[in-house]
């Protein structure tokens, strides 16, 4: 998993969720609708990279490795949640702001 492979998850995770993130937003969902205003070239293909990496990872634990390697400080295991629905969950927010939009 890379930059090139996955851009907009690249930012939201590396950018967006990083080290201090908590000390920025009070939750993964504040800190999307952060990244969905603020980035106008990545967040309308975050959803099909979602999908990517859910069609690439079979796994929660492969889906967890998946977002620490592009950069992300939020570890969904460690608060008790599966990478996998976390991902679907941020997708499924990700898709219906730019449909509000």
């Amino acid at each position: 998993m890379n930059q090139a492979e996955y851009p907009a998850l690249w930012q939201f995770l590396g950018a967006y969720l990083h080290q201090d993130w908590q000390e920025d937003y009070a939750n993964t969902l504040e800190a999307l609708s952060d990244f969905m205003t603020n980035e106008p070239t990545f967040a309308p293909i975050l959803a099909t990279e979602i999908d990517h990496l859910l069609n690439s990872t079979s796994t929660a634990d492969e889906a967890e490795a998946a977002i620490l390697g592009l950069g992300s400080f939020f570890v969904p295991s460690a608060r008790g949640g599966d990478a996998r629905e976390w991902l679907r969950r941020i997708r499924i927010e990700a898709t219906q702001t730019l449909r509000a939009g």
